[in-house]
């Protein structure tokens, strides 16, 4: 986990099988909690566009994008009842 500016979190970063950039961080949203997942490049063609949006993964990205997505649901979860806030 890293910051990435205006105090947002980037919770992992990895390429695909076809070499997309895969990402997952916090968004800015002051509505409530959301996270970005980033799909960027890659592709089976010389157009390294083609799959912009989705993420060829193996066992093991799979794995790590899970992880990365439950980090940020722990860390985006409201206090449990009776913990933190005024009252």
């Amino acid at each position: 986990m890293r910051h990435v500016g205006r105090g947002l979190l980037e919770f992992c970063r990895f390429r695909d099988s076809y070499g997309a950039v895969v990402r997952v961080q916090t968004s800015s949203s002051a509505m409530k909690p959301h996270a970005w997942v980033f799909i960027v490049g890659g592709g089976t063609t010389g157009d390294r566009r083609v799959n912009d949006g989705a993420a060829h993964l193996t066992r093991a990205h799979a794995k790590r994008l899970r992880a990365a997505l439950d980090k940020w649901l722990r860390l985006s979860a409201p206090p449990a009842r009776g913990q933190g806030g005024g009252g």
